[in-house]
């Protein structure tokens, strides 16, 4: 159920002349920002109201976490739909986007900080509470809005969807109080980590791509990731993906990567390393060599010499491995056993050049 910040508030009010708990105490999530905000409200309003003991954010996050063995439908999935999520207003204002703020050239005197009325902007999506018979709001999306930070965020605990694309953010702490996130998006920011905040129950797609990051820690805590995008930054080796074992896409491209590995044992099936410093030679045979479920693999645009470290993916449907330095026709030879092979790029390469 999709609502904007502004559809909603009609809702409310609506809600308050028809006496509706269920709206009414969700409605921080839209207007006020906080549990306790609309609390407030209501006990200034009724004389004989008990006061309730109000826990702080912490506490509130620790509650969920430990009931969430008791939880419901789509707060205890591991699926994740994305097309289910995204308007048709996304996908158009996603590809006209303009992250060109990341120059070196920004006046950082317009930085913003995350307030009430800026997240109420980018508030959608309604859905029902999973303790009680309530509604919060599930998606945010705020790109490009110039924030460095994101700590009011912290009381948007139900928040699956958060797209935070195209800021000038260096951290992603205050995301440790959202334990129901599954979608996150912080591509063409200043980050330098991965991943730096407490792990929520099933994280599923992130996108960290255009920032700064230079090593991966161990990701072993968010080991429900699907679909992961550390594309152009500046990686310069293949590590910490070791207890992924549900990675399904990992795009390394644009980095400073020269050797593939750490990836044994992974079911990964979409392998993106284009752009980078790799010198795949035909003396590494074990580069590849336990990724029985890739599909594709990408290698445009690297040092390769040699196609025959890849003649273990049985598996493998399309490689891309243009502007190379293969040399040797007879490389092909080396992928007759690949079966499900149906596309191979290798235009750019010097094999190409040779005249008949």
């Amino acid at each position: 159920m999709n609502f904007t910040a502004q559809e909603f508030e009609g809702i409310f009010q609506n809600a308050i002349q028809a006496n509706t708990p269920s709206l009414i105490n969700y409605m921080p999530s839209s207007c006020t920002g906080s549990v306790q905000d609309i609390h407030e409200n209501i006990e200034s309003s009724s004389e004989e109201e008990e006061q309730v003991f109000e826990p702080t954010l912490d506490d509130r996050c620790e509650e969920l976490c430990r009931s969430f063995r008791n939880l419901e439908g789509q707060w205890r999935t591991y699926r994740f739909f994305l097309h289910e999520w995204n308007s048709e207003d996304d996908v158009v204002h996603s590809a006209n986007l303009d992250y060109s703020i990341e120059g070196e050239d920004t006046d950082t005197d317009g930085y913003n900080i995350l307030t009430k009325n800026i997240i109420t902007s980018g508030l959608s999506r309604l859905d029902a509470c999973p303790e009680f018979r309530h509604y919060a709001y599930t998606k945010c999306v705020l790109r490009k809005k110039k924030l460095s930070n994101i700590d009011i965020m912290k009381s948007y605990n139900y928040l699956q969807y958060v797209d935070v694309a195209g800021n000038f953010l260096t951290t992603l702490k205050p995301l440790g109080n959202l334990p129901f996130l599954k979608y996150l998006d912080a591509s063409h920011n200043s980050l330098e980590t991965v991943l730096d905040f407490k792990a929520p129950f099933i994280l599923t797609t992130v996108n960290l791509s255009h920032n700064k990051i230079e090593t991966i820690p161990d990701l072993s805590e968010f080991w429900s990731i699907t679909d992961l995008n550390l594309s152009h930054n500046k990686i310069s080796a293949i590590e910490g993906f070791g207890c992924l074992r549900y990675l399904n896409s990992l795009n390394l491209s644009f980095n400073n990567i020269t050797v593939v590995k750490n990836l044994d044992g992974l079911r990964i099936q979409f392998l993106y390393l284009q752009r980078n410093k790799i010198q795949l030679k035909w003396s590494e045979e074990k580069a590849f060599e336990n990724l029985p479920f890739l599909r594709t693999l990408n290698l445009n645009d690297n040092e390769v010499t040699s196609v025959k470290p890849l003649e273990g993916l049985v598996s493998l449907e399309c490689l891309e491995v243009a502007n190379n330095k293969i040399r040797q026709l007879l490389d092909i030879y080396y992928l007759r056993n690949l079966k499900f092979l149906s596309k191979m790029n290798m235009m750019g390469n010097p094999v190409t050049w040779k005249k008949r």
